[in-house]
């Protein structure tokens, strides 16, 4: 029941997944690894980034800045949410919450009004005598527009590792005489590990990739491998392929950052646990839940249930199709009763008559076999132009094995073989005198 449920839940996320996220994916590489004037695959974009190296260092550097100061910002604030009472956790929560409800451009455009150089803050400086500053259109205006942004990004996963810390781990660091710096760098901290790197790696994907941002607020000062792609899609000198070229290398990037942040932290949390409760009592055992792993169960059961599901209308087809073919043996049987009187008035005995009605059978079944394995090597020639057009290589090519076919031959012939079983011995126990009567 509860694998139904799963599975019903979450069909809707892998159908939103193929066509919103695998697709567009598709796409991007299709035109990436195409030459743009023949259509045919080719390297040629990629070799053409040799321009964009700059700017994609430039990217990496301004998001490793961004996500390292909203982690100095956001682990103190996560820290001291998850250290309140219920009622100012939910409090707080909602307030790190609140700017995310706000669309994205309105937040940056607030900041746009706040540093150009008639803004508030300048006539609050030019006020004070400070004077008029250049704050827009400048590296930092931009690191400060990243990290306003995405501190949210940091404070969530942060504050949801903190706040599940078993406060028995902490108490019993300060009963070995343990001081809070100790407690601290020895408990708390190892243990806020996973949600540092979750935090660093959700700031650091959408600071590297961004656009509007540095529009906004770098002006043409900074330039981004965003900012690049950008042009290369709506830009007056746009290029597609070469736009998609650097579409797939932010890709690889931000999947390299993500594998960066693997799940060995959390599996040598989970043993330590599971080592601490072997030997501790009911009471002070500590629970884990590993969503990871129950969201891999979840989907290793849907592709499962597909895979029924395909096996099952294979079956059903299979069923059907020998039906049809005993089916069609007693029809002919029925057709043929005048001949079976004939055959049995001349000496042919029972078997004779089965042997007869089971022959053709398998003569049914070889046929359809060998016209099934013509028809698949029929459609082979496209299927192996496609994949030669798409791929470049003449050597890849999709093929029947001959083992393989001789196989399928078989299994034809075997259940073709066993649904004209009935209607052979039907044919046979007709009774002579009964079969020449019949007209």
């Amino acid at each position: 029941m509860k694998k139904n449920k799963s599975i019903l839940l979450s069909t809707p996320y892998l159908i939103w997944m193929v066509v919103f996220t695998l697709i567009p994916l598709g796409v991007v590489c299709y035109y990436a690894l195409t030459d743009p004037s023949t259509g045919e695959f080719s390297l040629v974009n990629l070799r053409g980034l040799n321009l964009y190296w700059g700017v994609l260092w430039q990217s990496i550097f301004y998001a490793v800045a961004s996500a390292f100061i909203c982690l100095l910002l956001g682990y103190p604030m996560a820290y001291y949410i998850a250290h309140r009472s219920q009622t100012a956790q939910k409090f707080l929560y909602m307030l790190v919450m609140l700017p995310m409800c706000m669309s994205f451009l309105l937040r940056t455009l607030a900041w746009v009004g706040l540093l150009q150089d008639t803004g508030i803050i300048n006539n609050i400086l030019d006020a004070i005598g400070i004077g008029r500053l250049r704050l827009i259109r400048t590296p930092g205006a931009v690191i400060l527009g990243m990290v306003y942004n995405y501190l949210p990004y940091m404070i969530l996963p942060l504050y949801g590792v903190i706040v599940k810390i078993d406060p028995r781990l902490i108490e019993a660091a300060e009963d070995l005489g343990c001081n809070s710096t100790q407690v601290f760098s020895r408990v708390v901290l190892p243990l806020s590990v996973p949600g540092i790197l979750s935090g660093m790696t959700m700031v650091f994907v959408p600071a590297v990739s961004t656009f509007v941002i540095t529009k906004l607020l770098g002006g043409s000062k900074v330039l981004l491998i965003g900012d690049a792609i950008e042009t290369m899609f709506i830009g007056q000198g746009a290029n597609y392929n070469v736009g998609a070229a650097l579409s797939l290398v932010l890709m690889v990037l931000i999947l390299l950052c993500m594998a960066m942040t693997s799940f060995a932290d959390k599996d040598e949390i989970a043993r330590i646990i599971d080592e601490y409760n072997a030997s501790a009592d009911e009471e002070q055992q500590i629970s884990y839940t590993d969503y990871v792993a129950i969201l891999m169960s979840s989907v290793s059961t849907i592709i499962n249930a597909i895979s029924y599901v395909l096996i099952a209308f294979v079956a059903i087809s299979l069923v059907v199709s020998s039906i049809m073919i005993g089916i069609i043996t007693y029809i002919s049987v029925l057709e043929r009763t005048k001949e079976i009187g004939i055959l049995r008035s001349i000496g042919a005995s029972k078997q004779d008559i089965s042997r007869v009605f089971n022959a053709e059978t398998l003569i049914e079944g070889f046929t359809a076999g060998v016209m099934g394995i013509l028809c698949t090597l029929i459609l082979l020639i496209p299927i192996n132009l496609i994949v030669h057009h798409l791929t470049g290589l003449p050597t890849l090519s999709a093929i029947l094995p001959v083992l393989g076919a001789i196989l399928l031959i078989l299994i034809s012939m075997a259940l073709t073989f066993i649904a004209g079983l009935i209607p052979s011995g039907m044919a046979a126990k007709k009774d002579p005198v009964v079969a020449l009567r019949t007209e």
